[in-house]
């Protein structure tokens, strides 16, 4: 039996995944040479992988994602000196400021280490546990941090705003002509696969065609194991979130 070409939902890859699984495609069909009508198939889906290529790399050297870059690392910084300060503050010799330091430290490691989150995880988290020092305002004043809260409230603010401004019209444009750009290069990929199909069939003794496809199902397979990956984290974290609030709802009802 004949290797079939396996599927892909090419819809479900973000644009860095979805244009890493059409390079590693161009490359493929441009090793192989099945028939004039294939290499003119193959001549106008390059001709759009470039085009994506370029739409890709118009959003990606946006001049705000440099500054959210920048501004990420200064937030960073000012997190690290703060929960530095608080950690060596446990430490104390003064019990009133040994104590104050506790509780500030507890809010702190109830966070887990921000640093290491996704930049968006951590600009909510981030946000929450700004919330929680200012609660507890009079710890603050204690050992002399309420600036250094303040400091890193005006860095989280800084990149909110720089994420707010990537957005913008000429941003959402360029979002637009990308999705544009993979619905067209996409279109060119299941019209190669069905000729490369259809080739097979017709031409059973040109050993390209098993090479191609079994080199392309290697790629497809690595690319839905990432897709399926993803769905089960999302599942996983429905799942949690459902049987968090079941167990709240029976909490509240006894």
């Amino acid at each position: 039996m004949k290797d079939k070409i396996k599927h892909i939902i090419l819809s479900g890859l973000r644009n860095e995944e979805h244009l890493g699984f059409h390079s590693e495609f161009a490359k493929l069909v441009n090793e192989h040479d099945l028939s004039q009508a294939f290499q003119d198939l193959v001549a106008v889906y390059n001709g759009h992988y470039d085009d994506l290529d370029v739409a890709v790399e118009i959003i990606r050297r946006s001049v705000y994602t440099g500054q959210m870059i920048a501004a990420d690392r200064q937030r960073n910084a000012t997190y690290q000196r703060l929960r530095d300060a608080v950690r060596g503050f446990t430490r104390h010799a003064d019990s009133a400021k040994r104590l104050a330091a506790t509780k500030l430290h507890n809010v702190v490691r109830h966070y887990g280490n921000l640093i290491r989150m996704s930049r968006d995880k951590k600009t909510y988290a981030m946000m929450s546990m700004l919330q929680d020092l200012r609660s507890e305002a009079a710890d603050l004043q204690t050992l002399g941090l309420a600036t250094w809260v303040g400091e890193l409230e005006a860095d989280n603010g800084e990149y909110i705003k720089l994420k707010g401004l990537r957005y913008d019209q000429w941003e959402q444009q360029h979002v637009r002509k990308v999705l544009e750009c993979r619905a067209v290069l996409d279109a060119d990929y299941e019209a190669i696969v069905q000729y490369a199909g259809a080739y097979q069939v017709l031409n059973p003794e040109d050993a390209n065609v098993p090479a191609l496809i079994s080199a392309l199902n290697e790629r497809v397979d690595a690319y839905n194991r990432l897709i399926a990956q993803r769905r089960g984290i999302r599942a996983g974290r429905r799942q949690a979130l459902a049987e968090a609030s079941s167990s709240s709802s029976s909490s509240s009802g006894s």
